[in-house]
């Protein structure tokens, strides 16, 4: 989903293909976050603050990162996927304000 929009935001634009490809793959990385720490939240989440179940992907059997490879490695994962795509942004100075916020707020949220 994440993928589409970006790469749409570039097609509306005319940017070039090059960057086009950037924005998709950024889309890409940035619904990976996203669900990494969906995934953390259903885990170690409180239903009080998510405002609806909790622990869904244990009691599904759903195979998720976290417990592939452990919690803690994860999350390592996911703060580095969250610094490349920080990283990524950084060329774009102020014109990425918005979004750089918001990938903060991903891996950080509690709800």
């Amino acid at each position: 989903m994440f993928d589409f929009c970006l790469y749409a935001a570039g097609a509306v634009s005319k940017k070039n293909t090059k960057e086009k490809l950037f924005l998709s793959n950024l889309g890409e990385e940035i619904g990976l976050l996203f669900q990494l720490a969906d995934d953390f939240l259903d885990h170690r989440g409180l239903k009080k603050l998510m405002g609806k179940p909790v622990k869904k992907d244990h009691k599904k059997g759903k195979s998720t990162l976290l417990n592939l490879i452990g919690e803690k490695k994860a999350y390592l994962f996911a703060n580095n996927l969250k610094r490349k795509i920080l990283r990524k942004l950084e060329k774009h100075g102020k014109s990425s304000k918005d979004l750089t916020s918001t990938i903060e707020f991903i891996l950080e949220r509690k709800f």
